[in-house]
């Protein structure tokens, strides 16, 4: 669901409204790879009711979201940056 909730942000929709008509009208191809069930006698796969993605929207926590990306990406720059002495390019709002 959550999956589902990101692909409809990443492609543009902004507010639930916009989120829980994206995922309504979700591909095939799209609820197949993040999950969707499948009805048996379609045969196709299913989004989640627009209330069912409410009621998911509201009880996620945004904080505990956040600290999850956060050290799920901290744990990938250790690995990629082992050198505790090494600069880090970055950049910032187009300046380097």
């Amino acid at each position: 669901m959550l999956a589902l909730v990101q692909a409809a942000i990443v492609s543009g929709a902004v507010s639930s409204a916009a989120i829980r008509h994206w995922i309504a009208r979700a591909p095939q191809e799209v609820l197949a790879q993040l999950g969707a069930r499948k009805d048996r006698r379609t045969g196709l796969f299913q989004a989640p009711h627009p209330d069912t993605v409410c009621r998911t929207i509201a009880r996620v926590n945004a904080t505990h979201v956040d600290a999850a990306y956060a050290a799920h990406r901290a744990g990938q720059l250790r690995e990629l940056y082992d050198d505790p002495d090494e600069l880090i390019p970055m950049t910032v709002d187009g300046k380097t």
